[in-house]
């Protein structure tokens, strides 16, 4: 995450993650009977914070049944426990990181768009499309 955070631009978000994906097929399983564990994993922001300091970040469990975000991604999105609000998991008056429902949707809302603007996105595929069939690759 730390060395992912590096190569990020400023002001751009750090998202995705799918951690839990092996926890819940192990390795050589079949689709058959496995014994799963009784506890999934359920990180809290602790233990990104200290490496993606300025750097917002919204990852997901693999079947994107959880979400969690880094401190920085909370303060973008203005959830904080002071304004309660449904989906922010808080202990203690803080944060886990833990997020559903209104917290979530607040905090996607917040995620900095990847290209900027829908002219910039449009831009890249031409751009692409155009390289592809110069090449001998088709385009678009």
């Amino acid at each position: 995450m730390k060395a992912a955070a590096r190569r990020l631009s400023p002001g751009a978000w750090l998202t995705g993650g799918d951690w839990g994906a092996y926890e819940d097929n192990p390795a050589n399983a079949t689709g058959g009977a496995v014994a799963r564990p009784v506890t999934r994993f359920s990180p809290d922001r602790s233990i990104i914070d200290s490496v993606t300091p300025g750097t917002p970040a919204l990852l997901n469990r693999w079947d994107r049944s959880a979400w969690l975000a880094n401190g920085a991604a909370l303060q973008a999105a203005g959830a904080t426990c002071d304004r309660p609000m449904e989906g922010l998991e808080c202990v203690g008056g803080n944060a886990t990181g833990r997020i559903s429902g209104a917290a979530l949707a607040r905090v996607r809302a917040a995620v900095a768009p990847r290209f900027g603007s829908d002219a910039a996105v449009a831009a890249y595929f031409r751009e692409r499309g155009s390289h592809c069939a110069s090449s001998g690759r088709g385009g678009a």
